[in-house]
């Protein structure tokens, strides 16, 4: 069970993050997402000391395109993405896709990540551009370029134990007038797929906030 701070009030809650993603296979269900294209796992965790990570692409959508990939920074609080430099990098960034393919994409880090108490997240992200556009028509039409994201955590190798099961557990939730405050004392960052106070489900708009390692979040 987890901790609860008072008694008359219900938190139920989904932990999406790589180890507890039931099958890891959400975001690659057809008509999952959409932009159309799905990947195999709904979040990514890069260990330290491998040498790369693997991810599959698929496309559901009826149109070709040229997909970029890269890494990210993401900003933990809003969800927004970052513009800083992130240790990674994608071996073959740029594919010409068709519907009902598969696309491998190889996850190389190129420098060692600072932080080895706790988990370091950041945002897996393909941009989809119609292979059919021409220049001067794509220049007119830049709205119709779509970029799908998923979240690439790196984990330090002292991360050991039950990880982000265990994890879960041990998250504290307290509620102050009309703001859910969580407690995370564990090394694991926290994502919710829901949260629900009574009968009150909160917004998805601010389950984008995610809580830190040795950190916390409230969500109004």
């Amino acid at each position: 069970m987890l901790n609860r701070k008072w008694s008359s009030t219900t938190v139920n809650l989904l932990i999406l993050t790589a180890g507890l993603c039931a099958g890891g296979v959400l975001a690659a269900m057809p008509g999952g997402t959409p932009q159309g294209i799905g990947t195999d796992r709904t979040r990514y965790v890069y260990p330290e000391g491998a040498r790369q990570l693997g991810v599959t692409l698929t496309q559901y959508a009826k149109a070709n395109y040229l997909v970029q990939a890269w890494v990210r920074g993401i900003n933990p609080v809003t969800g927004d993405v970052e513009n800083v430099s992130t240790p990674f990098f994608l071996k073959q960034p740029l594919v010409k896709t068709m519907p009902g393919g598969r696309y491998g994409f190889q996850v190389i880090q190129t420098k060692p990540v600072m932080v080895h108490d706790r988990e370091s997240v950041y945002l897996l992200s393909f941009k989809l551009i119609p292979a059919e556009e021409k220049a001067a028509t794509y220049a007119a039409r830049a709205n119709v370029v779509m970029t799908y994201n998923v979240k690439l955590f790196y984990r330090p190798e002292k991360l050991k134990g039950g990880g982000v099961a265990d994890a879960a557990k041990k998250l504290t939730f307290t509620r102050q007038g009309g703001v859910l405050n969580v407690i995370n004392p564990t090394p694991f960052w926290m994502t919710f797929y829901s949260l629900r106070i009574g009968s009150e489900s909160l917004p998805d708009d601010s389950l984008r906030q995610m809580v830190p390692p040795f950190g916390q979040a409230n969500y109004p």
